[in-house]
């Protein structure tokens, strides 16, 4: 491949001189005659050595040069700010099985085979398809996102593939779909186990012949894009029962990466909350810095079923409450063992207590001895209360707080359950 060279020079004669010269020698030479025309060539296009006059019409040549590289190095930061938020340093964690999952991101990254994430909800599967796109040659290209599951199954076709106008009623004029969007670069569907048939069917063939056509459309479009797909759900079981198209799945699991639930690497914890502690004490202007040592100690041992994103929400939910700056056990909510029957986790969301401490009395209710709903919801009410009220020492204030009501309404609650100051 010839060496590019981009002359600046407003000497006609001199400018012809160095283009033959180089010519001859075998480089492709672009010639411009001032610095501002020499500055948009640079914009439009990479050169490997550029030659100029000091001294030019509309700008100083070593002045246009400086002001280039200045341009390009807070190009090469930004780029660098760009990776580090969203390419392989955010997947956070020191578990083998995290140190795995970087290590083959940085491998795929440089590939454009199609990628199937797999994992619970609230693994990171969105942060890990960021680092596979923002650490590959397309990353500054476009990366396009669409969640399968919140778009009905009626309008998902057209915003996939898009329409042309007339197309159906509504449609006044033509709109590209996501895929003509993300053509040079990426896409990412996420919850694909959510595809409709009749949309797998028009996927396959993107995999298979990347082309397409606009719904209402007789053109075929053909695009170059690498897709990167997420799901919850066993695909293949969804399979093997016929809700998922086989060839599609093998289509889309040339390269399957599986994201490991929060409660199998433990050890990644620390770093993820000390992660959202900086997060959410900036963003409440709050100086909190750590858990207390009892705290930590609570949130390791819980499985987190709702993993990264349950643990986010449970550190700025407490950031939130807490006006200390070492956070302890008594501001984070109870994390309950999810193992208990459904019938319970039913009746607690039911109440709005979710996730707030419950009595000892109640946790010993012997589960055949059955009372008409609304005594048990006034009972679990009665009991809350007080065991806010012993957190909370007694203190009224505190307690309404805690408790997310008012005094007064706190005092009528006492009153209507009959629960003593004492307490």
């Amino acid at each position: 491949m010839k060496k590019s060279v981009l002359i600046i020079e407003d000497e006609p004669i001199m400018r012809n001189i160095l283009k033959n010269a180089l010519n001859k020698a075998g480089f492709e030479a672009t010639i411009v005659e001032d610095g501002i025309k020499g500055i948009s060539a640079i914009n439009e296009g990479e050169f490997d050595i550029i030659i100029t006059d000091i001294v030019l019409p509309k700008g100083d040549g070593l002045n246009k040069i400086v002001e280039f590289q200045e341009l390009k190095r807070d190009y090469t930061r930004l780029q660098q700010e760009y990776e580090n938020i969203f390419g392989v340093e955010r997947i956070l964690g020191v578990s083998p099985k995290i140190a795995a999952i970087k290590d083959l991101t940085k491998t795929v990254a440089g590939v454009d085979s199609t990628i199937l994430i797999e994992g619970e909800s609230g693994t990171g599967k969105e942060v890990v398809a960021n680092a596979i796109h923002y650490s590959s040659p397309r990353r500054e290209k476009p990366f396009i996102k669409i969640s399968c599951a919140a778009i009905p199954e009626t309008l998902l076709e057209s915003e996939l593939f898009g329409y042309e106008k007339g197309a159906f009623t509504g449609a006044f004029k033509r709109k590209p779909g996501k895929f003509e969007l993300a053509n040079h670069g990426t896409i990412f569907l996420d919850e694909i186990g959510d595809l409709p048939h009749s949309v797998q069917i028009k996927l396959l063939r993107v995999l298979q012949e990347r082309e397409f056509e606009r719904i209402g459309g007789t053109e075929t479009i053909k695009v170059d894009v690498r897709i990167i797909c997420a799901t919850n759900r066993d695909l293949e079981k969804e399979t093997k029962e016929g809700r998922f198209r086989e060839d599609l799945y093998y289509r889309l699991k040339v390269i399957p990466v599986y994201l490991p639930p929060l409660r199998e690497r433990k050890e990644d914890i620390p770093i993820l909350i000390n992660h959202f502690i900086k997060i959410y004490s900036k963003k409440m202007n709050k100086k909190i810095t750590a858990f207390s040592d009892e705290a930590m100690s609570y949130l390791l041992d819980y499985d987190f079923h709702g993993n990264v994103r349950e643990l986010e929400n449970i550190i700025e939910r407490t950031i939130a409450l807490c006006p200390n700056q070492i956070m302890g056990k008594e501001y984070l909510p109870l994390l309950r063992d999810r193992r208990q029957k459904t019938e319970d986790r039913r009746l607690w969301q039911a109440a709005d207590i979710e996730h707030r401490p419950i009595s000892k009395n109640l946790q010993k209710k012997e589960p055949d001895k059955l009372i008409p709903l609304q005594d048990k919801m006034t009972e679990v009410e009665r009991n809350y209360i007080m065991d806010v009220l012993k957190k909370a020492s007694g203190n009224k204030t505190k307690a309404a707080k805690l408790l997310n009501i008012s005094r007064k309404n706190l005092w009528e609650k006492m009153k209507k359950y009959n629960i003593q100051d004492e307490v």
